[in-house]
């Protein structure tokens, strides 16, 4: 997937979601800038995902986002929040017990407390429902955890579908949560 492509399709559809009446007043719907390509770099190669290239082209071209008003909400970090000091200082877990055992990085969120991670080793994607957290470790073994891409491409994917599901109302949609 071309990220400029990606870019360009999620920000047409974040304008059309302006123009839709919720009869409510919308949060801001964005995509950060960028941050500078040798910080990124930095940032993720000391979190252990500099090999991850589709992740990395992400934090290339933008510096996360937050959408609150789409389905429930979606956020993506800010690279800066990547690091591990970052992640225990905010209580996320880098590792998960169970089926999915592993080391992850803890990337993104939902409206509902729910987080989206990558798995070190396999490089997929899993939604984590709330659900306990002890030393760092995601209790795996009795949440309902969703893997929601092979990839961080396949996530990106779904997410700019639901964006787009969203903006155009469209009816059975079922959502990445």
């Amino acid at each position: 997937m071309d990220m400029k492509i990606w870019l360009k399709k999620a920000n047409e559809l974040l304008i059309e979601l302006r123009e839709v009446d919720f009869g409510y007043s919308l949060d801001e719907n964005i995509i950060r800038p960028p941050k500078r390509e040798d910080y990124t770099q930095l940032t993720l190669s000391n979190s252990g995902y500099s090999d991850n290239q589709m992740l990395y082209n992400f934090y290339l071209e933008c510096d996360g986002l937050s959408w609150p008003d789409v389905h429930n909400g979606y956020f993506i970090h800010s690279v800066e929040k990547l690091n591990e000091k970052e992640q225990r200082k905010s209580n996320l877990p880098t590792k998960i017990s169970g089926i999915y055992r592993s080391p992850i990085l803890v990337f993104g969120s939902d409206g509902g407390g729910g987080l989206f991670a990558v798995r070190k080793q396999y490089n997929d994607i899993l939604y984590l429902p709330n659900g306990l957290i002890q030393e760092g470790i995601f209790d795996g073994e009795t949440a309902n955890i969703k893997k929601i891409g092979d990839n961080f491409s396949e996530f990106l994917e779904k997410l700019l579908s639901d964006l787009e599901a969203f903006v155009f109302d469209k009816e059975g949609y079922i959502y990445i949560q």
